[in-house]
């Protein structure tokens, strides 16, 4: 699963509402990922207001794994304000889509 070559998709609900950079680092946190790959990625998504920090949980089921991350958010603090808090990535074995759950 996941494999770098193949072809990468985006649902409109991504492409609205999800920030570019927001989705190349999602993308690169798949690419980065070590070990057995579910064919769902799933991204949980929080803003740390405080710190103005976005974290975001990177899980998957099989085998089950559960990773966190913290970015800054800089410039982006105020186009993320109305960003999804769960958004996921489904590898089918031909190509891979990155969508809203409720695009499924």
């Amino acid at each position: 699963m996941f494999e770098k070559g193949n072809q990468r998709f985006l649902t409109p609900g991504i492409k609205e509402g999800v920030p570019l950079e927001v989705q190349l680092l999602l993308w690169q946190l798949i690419d980065a990922s070590d070990g057995q790959m579910d064919y769902l990625q799933i991204f949980e998504l929080h803003k740390d207001n405080h710190a103005n920090k976005l974290i975001i949980i990177h899980r998957q089921e099989e085998p089950e794994q559960q990773r966190k991350v913290s970015f800054q958010l800089g410039k982006y603090a105020k186009e993320l304000q109305a960003l999804p808090r769960k958004i996921w990535v489904i590898d089918d074995g031909d190509h891979q889509t990155m969508l809203l759950p409720e695009e499924y």
